[in-house]
């Protein structure tokens, strides 16, 4: 008896049962971008405008950089459960790096936030 195997249309062997890498897909490439840079640029923009704005814009400012300090949590915690993140320095990460970077992220944020407020109020008078 012969053993048969699959070939693909273009002639070579078709690989069957290949996992599927979840750190190079598209959601992994957009994900690991925005928890690492997109995130804190936003953060930095905001920060930015909260100090030169006007109350209207600080309002908003507010707003959109809790907002993205919120869409950052969420989707490192979803890279981390879903898509096999990885930490800045390429280790496998683990919902223990995800609950320190939730206390590292709010903390620093809270400060950033706080010292542009309170550098309007020094500044602005």
């Amino acid at each position: 008896m012969s053993a048969k195997s699959e070939t693909s249309p273009s002639g070579g062997s078709a690989p069957t049962n290949q996992p599927i890498d979840k750190q190079s897909g598209i959601l992994a490439i957009l994900a690991r971008p925005f928890w690492m840079f997109l995130g804190n640029f936003i953060l930095m923009i905001c920060t930015a405008n909260i100090i030169m704005g006007e109350s209207g814009s600080t309002r908003a400012s507010d707003i959109i950089f809790w907002c993205a300090v919120a869409a950052m949590i969420i989707v490192r915690f979803l890279d981390i459960k879903f898509l096999d993140g990885q930490t800045a320095t390429g280790e496998p990460a683990s919902i223990k790096h995800w609950r320190r970077y939730i206390i590292v992220l709010i903390v620093i944020s809270a400060v950033i936030w706080a010292a542009a407020h309170a550098a309007v109020s020094l500044f602005k008078s």
